[in-house]
């Protein structure tokens, strides 16, 4: 099969995007796909041959005669293809796809006196005064007959009638006619008011939803000169776009819990004024917007959050105690264990040895924590310096103070902590130490000693996981800036409030 390729000068019809007609527009010509017409025979027509290839205007272009695929697609034609009245290709890029049309003014036309100068032979020119004067003819108009008529009016309508009846028609039958018009008019009027009272309505409706159009036209143009309103805007949209963006960017659950903690603050914020900062020795404070922001929202929610990690009693302890505890021990009341926080290392050497660290080897806050048997926070002390012992930390820590007659506290082996808790008539569950071998070098533990360490520990393995979650924010899992101890304990808090709202780590079954 022969592809013809259109070869007019800036045309780039191919017949091989017919099947794809729409994404080459220039091959659809008046609603139909463009044809492609083959140059004239040499031997049949010479003369419209070289007609065609002189409207095509390119240079050096001389076809073999004996190929056949040179041809012109139909864009190039009046008619759309060649005609006997348009034989030849008339429209290319080079007229812009037009034909020119005659002009019909004097100057279009040869007067008969310059027709009779221009038949004049050269032997016989004569002056144009000697020229004879040749009338002007006038133009024929014809006379074109005028009927004149009187258009009868409708009987569509009553109205196109006259009112004024013949003088043959009854007085009675003169009345019902009248009546019947005046009906007719008024229902029409009625009709046009109802149309009209629509009408105003409709403007109505228009010009408040125009007004509501304007409004938010104004709220939008505000936003948009405010930047910083902008890219708040944007950054809370990006945040509560789904559940998966507010616990991996803000360490909750779900956006339903997120609002509702907006809820609850929304009244202590309405009245809150932003920390500025510490007084300079010039009366001026000095504080990044950051700091500012961070300091007075974590005190606000350490305010408002931090008393609800509360102190359950021993019913709900029982009522919501999982099974695995159930069975070995069912009167736990909380599960203890000390965690610690990498500081960063204070110039003052006291502070230095303070905030040291044995068991890290780093410079640390430390702080006691305690949950229930299904996981959740029920008591978080402040931070103290990284020297401190668990027995000191508990004691000193208000921890004791809550333990209450027949309650049994699980922990590890570092809390001696038993005689403090048998004064409150409380019991301690930790794993047995090691004892020196009687038969051998080392230490080791009993049958019996070995299974009760591995039932402790495969129970206070939960507080561990707590822990784990509590150091997944951010601001704890890091190394704390030393001046950022002021607003370090109330972080604490919250980040145990958001663990508590949190799935629980031990189901109930």
């Amino acid at each position: 099969m022969v592809n013809f390729h259109c070869i007019a000068e800036g045309c780039s019809n191919d017949s091989r995007k017919k099947h794809n007609a729409v994404k080459y527009p220039d091959m659809i010509l008046n609603g139909c796909i463009v044809d492609f017409h083959v140059l004239p025979s040499v031997i049949k027509n010479p003369k419209l041959r070289k007609l065609w290839l002189s409207q095509i205007r390119r240079e050096g272009f001389n076809p073999d005669p004996n190929c056949h695929w040179h041809a012109l697609c139909s864009r190039h034609f009046i008619e759309g293809r060649p005609t006997k009245e348009n034989a030849v290709p008339t429209l290319f890029a080079y007229n812009n796809y037009k034909t020119g049309t005659p002009r019909d003014t004097k100057n279009s036309t040869l007067r008969p006196i310059e027709q009779l100068i221009l038949t004049t032979q050269p032997a016989n020119i004569v002056t144009v005064s000697q020229l004879p004067k040749v009338p002007r003819q006038k133009k024929y108009i014809p006379d074109i007959p005028v009927i004149s008529y009187i258009e009868k009016p409708s009987l569509d309508h009553t109205y196109c009638t006259s009112t004024e009846v013949s003088e043959d028609v009854s007085i009675e039958e003169k009345c019902v006619m009248l009546i019947e018009n005046s009906n007719t008019l008024e229902q029409k009027c009625q009709r046009y008011e109802t149309d009209n009272n629509q009408l105003r309505k409709q403007v109505k409706l228009l010009q408040v939803e125009l007004h509501a159009t304007k409004e938010e036209n104004k709220v939008l143009n505000e936003k948009f000169n405010n930047t910083d309103e902008l890219l708040k805007d944007k950054l809370v949209e990006k945040l509560t776009k789904s559940n998966s963006n507010v616990k991996c960017f803000l360490g909750l659950p779900s956006i339903s819990m997120l609002f509702g903690i907006f809820k609850l603050l929304e009244g202590h914020a309405s009245k809150m004024k932003y920390w500025m900062g510490p007084d300079s020795s010039d009366g001026k404070r000095w504080q990044s917007t950051i700091s500012r922001v961070f300091t007075t929202w974590i005190s606000l929610m350490a305010q408002c959050l931090g008393p609800l990690i509360k102190w359950p009693s021993k019913e709900k302890i029982k009522k919501h105690m999982p099974l695995s505890f159930r069975r070995k021990y069912p009167n736990t009341r909380v599960i203890i264990d000390a965690t610690e926080f990498y500081v960063q290392r204070p110039r003052n050497p006291t502070a230095q040895s303070k905030t040291w660290s044995n068991y890290k080897s780093k410079n640390t806050f430390k702080t006691l924590v305690g949950i229930t048997p299904n996981g959740a926070f029920s008591f978080i002390s402040d931070l103290w310096t990284g020297n401190i012992s668990d027995r000191s930390i508990t004691e000193r820590s208000g921890f004791i103070d809550l333990i209450e007659k027949g309650d049994h506290v699980m922990a590890d082996r570092g809390f001696l902590i038993k005689d403090l808790l048998l004064s409150k008539g409380a019991t301690l569950n930790m794993p047995p130490f090691t004892r020196p071998c009687k038969h051998g070098k080392g230490r080791c533990l009993t049958a019996k000693e070995i299974k009760e360490s591995k039932s402790i520990a495969s129970l206070r393995i939960h507080v561990e996981r707590s822990i784990q979650r509590l150091k997944s924010y951010k601001f704890l899992s890091g190394v704390m800036p030393i001046n950022s101890l002021s607003v370090a304990n109330q972080a604490l808090k919250v980040a145990g409030f958001f663990c508590n709202l949190m799935k629980p780590l031990v189901q109930k079954l």
